[in-house]
This record gives structure tokens, sequence and C-alpha cells, in this order.
């Protein structure tokens, strides 16, 4: 083996970059689309869920499953890339739940 080949990091793929292109997606229509349209009174339920529905969903599911590959690669940066898209859906999450129930508890309105 020679010194080159020993020193040379696992080529990365294109999943880890995908994940959060994925992870993106599904927070931005998934989750702030519906969030600031509550927040801001506009919600009209019915057809405005559709967007997210058709969208949001099929991201997340995707996003998880290239995230999980990503987590399995050999590359560094790559499962580097994969444990961020699952923080970052998971946080924003996390985030929307916490700001809505803190909204609801204080300005519910009777």
């Amino acid at each position: 083996m020679s010194i080159e080949t020993a020193t040379h990091e696992p080529k990365g793929s294109p999943t880890g970059g995908c994940s959060i292109g994925c992870a993106s997606i599904f927070v931005l229509i998934g989750l702030l689309f519906p969030f600031l349209h509550v927040l801001g009174g506009t919600w009209e339920g019915g057809g405005m869920m559709l967007l997210p529905m058709f969208i949001g969903l099929p991201s997340f599911v995707i996003a998880h499953i290239l995230a999980i590959v990503a987590i399995y690669s050999g590359a560094p940066l790559t499962r580097r890339a994969g444990k961020r898209a699952l923080l970052l859906i998971w946080c924003s999450i996390a985030l929307v739940s916490a700001i809505g129930f803190i909204a609801d508890t204080f300005f519910r309105h009777p």
C-alpha cells in the first residue's frame, strides 16, 4: 500500500447533500407554510393542506431514507450531512411544536 492510498479518505456520495435538500424542502413547505398561515390567520384549511401533504410528506420520507444511507456511508462528510439532515428535520418539528403550544396557551381566544 502506498502513502497516497493510505491517507486517501473514502469518496463521498451525493446522498448527504440530497438528504439536506429534501429536509429543507420539508421544513419550508411541510412545516413553515402551514405554520405561518395559521399564525397569520389566513389558514383556510381543506385545499391549503394539499401542498404540504403532497410535497412535504414525500420529502420527509425521502430525506430520512437518504439520511440513513448517508449515515452508513464510509465518507465522513457524507455521514455528517446525513446527521445534519435528521437534526434539521427533527429540531424544526420540535421548534414549531413548541411555538405552537406556547401560542395556543397564551393567545387562545375564548
